[in-house]
Order: structure tokens, then sequence, then C-alpha cells
């Protein structure tokens, strides 16, 4: 039964609403269901006729409802917001609460989907160009990879849609310093993963493969642009890089460094560890990325105990030492260093000489060689390729296509090199190649050495010898060049013409002296003296000699002209005298004018402008000196390249451990066991102990609490007594902590753990101009 709250008959309701039919039906609702949970919460509270009435309401709602009587309703609704208002409004919410309440639930609704879904962030610098300029502003996805609690590195339903893949770009929080903010770079490397970075090149062996992958390069178009992205900046390269599903623009300085000299930076590979990330930014030489990231530390440093100058000073003989580390991810309190030594070795040797259109002419610079090679045979390139089993595939068949191009070719070797010299005819060019036997191990690596140099060459002929030599990585170099420049210091020609001068093509009627001087003389003396003999048609063994002018002097007489050719003993000079028939009519004229050429030898020596007077008017009087045509270069240079290379009889590690949690003792005593032949070591006047080698001691210090393994290789302890003097040194130091602890050491840090991954960058949205753009 319905109890009416008012004494007078209510009107009738209106038969059309004067609102819209959504708002009230919304109204209506929203009256009904707080209307039950006032009934349900307070009905103790309220008499039993407003109980009723208030339900009677409800229910005539419903029927409305149904009836779609929208007029009826809005009435209903009325007299029902009039009830509660009356009776109830102990239960009502005021606007106040109903404003705040629907603020919270829409601000925590923000903060969930911040916080777990979508999160806008704004790029603040250019470790990102040209993927993202500063000042962008891009969605991050953090549901793709998993829900993270918020505040935490905890990660809930990890990979839940997709996994963390190499090239994506995500934000993370800084691994050194968390309160430092957010950063976003582009993923390299997974957990598991080897990444190998040298120069501009990377290299990926993914968890559970044994082979290194590059990543693809190739070059990019369009300029780099400044930070603003207006003003082009110079010395800049864009690369396309592709990894797994993403291709992406970086960028690299071009600095003069790596592709302006043929030796590449050290390749430096990291290992990722399980649950972290390695990391690039795209603007490769300007982002702060895992390459650098190092952290500051008080640790112990080996390189303290045993050093560069100990080893200088006590080591057996003179090698060049190397120095690596350990895996930097490890206890500051231990440390261990090697020095790897480079020794002069021959077998790595490499020279490259080049004559180009000789004076003396290229036949005989290549017969000369004939008889300076040992068992020199003329061969073919195909011939040593065919000889050695070491060259297949592509490098088999490039080498087989440019050696073609040789027209002659000698080959000789002894115990310690390969020698090839080799002509090329259209070039009018003659190459000497000598390569020591651990490069060039077979003729076929002779053979592919060969067609290096002539593939380079035919680029460009004017190249110096030292572009034109490929190096052994294996090996460390010390080059010493000869370049084609200040020709006037190093080669001479004066002429002499008869009264009568024709030119005539046997020499009669001019007097000729060549003169090479110093680092001029191409391989040698020797050399320089058989090409002469051999363009004036004779050699050594035909030629006679002249003791009264020196052991080296030479003559050869010919129809129109004698020839004299002295490598003079006592001065880094050879000469060349072609003396025609009308001025040396006898081979006693030509001696005497050789004779007084000896003379001015050493002032020559001595000074490159004395040169010019080898050769006097005096020497042909009447004669008149002739103009000379003298090349603006060398017809010569020379590259050489002499070696060090790393032997395993050159190593010396260095481990030190302050403080083992198990105790000096008990550590010494596990060194112990590692060594063959065990036997006390009482020279260091602590408990120590060596192999049966004698290249390996371990001590324990107790003034510092520390352990020390010293292994020294037999090329630089070839005895005990060398290893006792450097484990004396490093006793000596680690009685002071101060000595090898250094209080403001750096370790790298270069991973970023998973759970500091915050999410993935999935679009760019400011400014308008990238308005939604896919991040690459």
């Amino acid at each position: 039964m319905q109890h009416d709250l008012n004494t007078d008959e209510p009107s009738a309701p209106p038969q059309t609403p004067s609102r819209s039919v959504r708002r009230i039906k919304s109204d209506a609702l929203y009256l009904q269901k707080e209307a039950r949970k006032i009934v349900k919460k307070h009905a103790e509270r309220l008499p039993g006729p407003i109980v009723s009435e208030l339900q009677a309401s409800i229910a005539a709602i419903d029927n409305a409802r149904r009836q779609a009587a929208f007029a009826a309703m809005d009435a209903e609704a009325e007299r029902l917001d009039s009830l509660l208002q009356d009776h109830a409004a102990f239960a009502r919410k005021s606007a106040l609460r109903e404003i705040v309440e629907n603020l919270s639930i829409a601000l925590l609704l923000a903060l969930s989907i911040r916080a777990c879904v979508y999160e806008p962030f704004r790029i603040p610098s250019g470790s990102m160009i040209p993927t993202l300029q500063i000042g962008d502003h891009i969605f991050v996805n953090k549901f793709v990879y998993g829900v993270q609690v918020p505040t935490t590195n905890t990660i809930v339903g990890e990979d839940l849609v997709s996994p963390i893949k190499r090239g994506d770009v995500v934000v993370f929080r800084y691994p050194l310093d968390p309160s430092e903010g957010d950063y976003i770079k582009r993923v390299i490397g997974l957990s598991g993963d080897h990444v190998r970075v040298q120069g501009r090149e990377i290299w990926i062996k993914p968890k559970g493969s044994d082979t290194f992958n590059p990543v693809p390069q190739r070059p990019g178009e369009g300029a780099c642009l400044d930070e603003d992205g207006e003003t082009e900046v110079s010395a800049c390269d864009r690369l396309y890089e592709t990894l797994g599903d993403h291709e992406y623009v970086v960028r690299y300085m071009n600095f003069g460094g790596f592709g302006s000299t043929p030796i590449a930076p050290k390749p430096k590979t990291y290992q990722v560890p399980d649950g972290h990330l390695f990391v690039m930014g795209d603007n490769r030489d300007q982002s702060k990325d895992s390459r650098l990231w190092s952290y500051p530390t008080e640790a112990v440093a080996a390189e303290r105990v045993i050093g560069l100058k100990d080893l200088r000073d006590i080591a057996a003989d003179d090698a060049v030492f190397a120095t690596s580390r350990v895996d930097a991810e490890r206890d500051t309190s231990v440390d261990e260093v090697t020095y790897h030594g480079r020794t002069r070795e021959p077998g790595f040797d490499l020279r490259l000489d080049v004559w180009r259109a000789s004076p003396l002419g290229s036949g005989a610079i290549l017969e000369a060689h004939r008889g300076l090679i040992s068992g020199a045979q003329e061969v073919t390139v195909g011939e040593l390729v065919r000889a050695g089993t070491n060259l297949v595939g592509p490098e088999r068949a490039a080498t087989l296509e440019t050696g073609a191009e040789v027209d002659r070719l000698l080959v000789g070797s002894d115990a310690v090199s390969w020698y090839a010299a080799f002509y090329l005819q259209p070039a009018d060019t003659v190459f000497k190649l000598t390569c020591g036997r651990r490069s060039c191990q077979t003729s076929a690596q002779l053979a592919e050495r060969i067609a290096y140099t002539v593939r380079e060459f035919n680029q460009d002929h004017d190249q110096s010898a030292k572009e034109l030599v490929s190096l052994d990585r294996r090996a460390t170099y010390q080059a010493d060049w000869i370049e084609r420049d200040s020709v006037e210091s190093r080669y001479h020609v004066s002429e002499l013409r008869s009264p009568t001068y024709t030119g005539a093509d046997d020499g009669s009627d001019i007097v000729r002296l060549s003169t090479w001087r110093g680092r001029g003389l191409g391989q040698g003396k020797e050399l320089l003296r058989d090409a002469a003999l051999l363009a004036a048609g004779r050699s050594r063994a035909t030629a006679e000699s002249l003791p009264d002018l020196g052991d080296d002097a030479w003559i050869s007489e010919g129809e129109g002209a004698v020839t004299v050719v002295q490598a003079l003993s006592d001065s880094s000079i050879v000469t060349v005298l072609e003396c025609g028939r009308q001025r040396c009519a006898t081979r006693t004229d030509a001696l005497k004018i050789a004779a007084a050429v000896k003379t001015r030898a050493a002032d020559a020596a001595r000074d490159r402008r004395r040169m010019s007077e080898m050769l006097r008017p005096a020497d042909a009087p009447s004669w008149t000196p002739g103009a000379v045509s003298i090349p603006p270069k060398m017809p010569w240079d020379s590259a050489t390249y002499r070696a060090s290379a790393r032997g395993t009889e050159h190593v010396v590690r260095i481990r030190v451990e302050r403080a083992p949690e198990i105790g000096i003792k008990a550590r010494l005593a596990e060194l112990q066991a590692t060594l063959s032949g065990a036997a006390r070591e009482d020279s260091l006047g602590v408990e120590a102990w060596r192999d049966a080698t004698g290249q390996r001691i371990v001590f324990a210090t107790p003034v510092t609490d520390t352990v020390v393994d010293l292994d020294c290789g037999p090329g630089v302890c070839p005895s005990v007594e060398v290893t006792r003097a450097l484990a004396q040194r490093a006793f000596d130091k680690v009685q002071d902590i101060t000595n090898f602890v250094d209080p403001s050491a750096r370790r790298p840090r270069p991973f970023v753990p998973r759970g500091n991954v915050k999410g993935r960058a999935d679009v760019v949205w400011w400014p308008t101009h990238r308005f939604w753009v896919p991040v690459d």
C-alpha cells in the first residue's frame, strides 16, 4: 500500500517530458540506485511508511521504464528525490563529496593508465638523433613488456604481450643512479648475447650461438643536422642500420679516425648477463650509453703491485706489453691484470718497393732482382695459388683474376721471408714485395697479397707504397716510409753535350752522370748497381770490375759510349757515368772522369746541393751543359713494416685479493692446491709457494690481509730468480694499502637491469609535424 507524504492529491504527470530521454533515464536510475542503498543500509532509522513509500517509488520507476513512459518516470524520479531529501538527507552524499569522489576516481584511473599502460615523455637530449629530436614528446607503452609495479623493479606478467627485442627503443631508469631520471636508448644486445663493437661496426653473437653476425649497415641519405634540426653538421655520416624487425638511421661523427688510417680501432666485446640489456643511442658518437657507463669505487688496482716499469726493469727481454683485465663486473676487493708482451717478430715483417718508369728501365730493375732474390724462379700468380691449399672460395677466385694482370713474376724465399718481384707492363711499374713467413705461410697467401697490391694500385697509380700493403692484424707494426717527394735531394742528372750534338741514339755525343743519394737508393746500392749494369747491356758476370776506383766499381764499353758504375762504399751514393765516344775515345778517358766524380762524392753526401757539381764543365772542355728533364717525384718509393707480435711465452698475470671472506690462510691453501709440484718459497719472509717451473709464486701478506698470485711466462721470467725479483717487488708494495688500493677508481657497468625498463617508445606525438609518427 502506497503512503502519500503530502495531504493534497498529486497533480497528474505531464504526458510529454521536458528533458531528453537519455537524461531522464540516467537521473532516474541514479536515484533508484541511491534509494536502494539507503533502504538497505538505513531501514531501521526510517519510519516504516517511509520505507514502503521509497520501495514503491523505486518499483514505479522500473514499471515506467518497461513501458517507456518517460514523462511518468521523470515525475516519479522527482518525487523519489523529494522523499530522500525530506526523510533520508542524513544518508545522502553532499555535492562537494560527490565532486571529490568523482575526481578521485578519474585521477586514480589516469594514474593507473599512466603506470601500467601508456606514459608520456619528453626527449631532453640529442643522444637518439636522428630518430628522436630534442623536445619530441613520445608515448611509452608500459604494458607491452608486462606490468611494472609502481616505484619498484618488479615486473608482473613479463613478456605478457611481447618480449623485448633487439632494435626496440626503450625507456629505463638510469642503471648507475636511478634517482637521476629516465634514459631512452635502443636495445642492441639481449640477455646472454655477446656484443662486439669496433669503431662503427657492431657484431652480435646471440645466446646459444657460436657465430658473431654483423649488424647490417648501408649508407644513409640526407645531411646531418644540429640539435635544433636546422643547421647542417659537417664531418658527419648517416647510416641505415637493420636490427631485428627495425631499420633506422644512426649517425657517426667523422673525426678523421677509423676509416682514415689503415689501422682499425681495437674491438671491445661485452657479454650481456642474464636479466640485463646492452643499449646504445642512435647518435653514436654523442651518446652516453652502455659503451661509456662506469661507476666510482674504492678498488684494488693490481697494476700498482706489478706495473709496466717493473716489467721493463726486471724482464729478460725488451718486450712491449699491453694490458688487459678480467670481467669488469666483479668484486672490487679483487683485481687481476694480464700483461701481454709483444716482441720483435721478423716472420710478420712486410715491405713493398715500387719503381715507376725507372730511368734505368723496368726490365733492368726486374732482372736485377733476379740476381738478388734467393732461389728466384719465374712463375705465375696462378701457379702460386695452386701450390697452396689454404686459399679457397671468393678470395681464391679474386686472386686468380687479379693475378692474371701481372706480366712477369719472380719468386724466391729463405727461412724468414718470401720475396716476389713483379711487373705491370701497362703502368711500366716494378714491385718488390717482401712478406715474412708467418704472414705468408704458403705461396697462396703470398699470391693473395700480390693481388691486393695490384688491385689497390690499379685504383690510383699515384698511390704511395704504404697505401698498397695489406697488414697482418695479428701483429703490431713500426712503419718506415720513404716517400716520392724531395727528388732534388735524392736524385740528380747532369749532362754535357758535344759542340756537334745531334742527340745520337748511341749516346756518342753526350756525357751524362746520374746520381742516386741517401734514401733514394731503392733496396740498396747493390740493386741499383746491378740495374745500371743491365741497362748498359752487361751484368756483374760480364762487366769488368775496376779495383783502382774501389771495391764496387764496374765498366761496360759499348759502341757509342763507355759506362762506369760506382757504388761508393764510403758514402751513400751510386753514380752512373755514360761517356760518349766523342769525349771518351778510350776507357782511360772515362776512368779519368769517373775518378774525378768519386772525389766529389763526399761533399755531395754531406750536402745535397753539391750533387749538381758531381759533373763539371772541366770534365769535357768546350762541351756545353744540356737541359735534362728530372721527374717531379722520385721514380721509387718504399714502405717497410717491422712487426712485433704477441707470444704465449711473454705473458705476465698478477691477481691481488684483499680481505677474502674465507681468510688469507684458507685462500692461500686453495691457490697452493692449484700449483703443479708446489714447493715452499722462503725468499719473501712470509708463507709463500711456487710451482715446479719457478714461474708462478703465491703468497699472503697479513699486514694488509692480502693474497697475491703472480704467474710469469718463460719469455719474461726464464728462471726462478727473475720470478722472485718480481715477487719481491709485489711483496714490498702490498705492505702499504695505499700503494695498491685506488680510492677514486672507476669500473664499467655497461648493462641495463631488466627491472629498470619502464616500457617501449611507440609513437612521437609532438611537435605537430611529427604527430603520431611511429618510433622506428
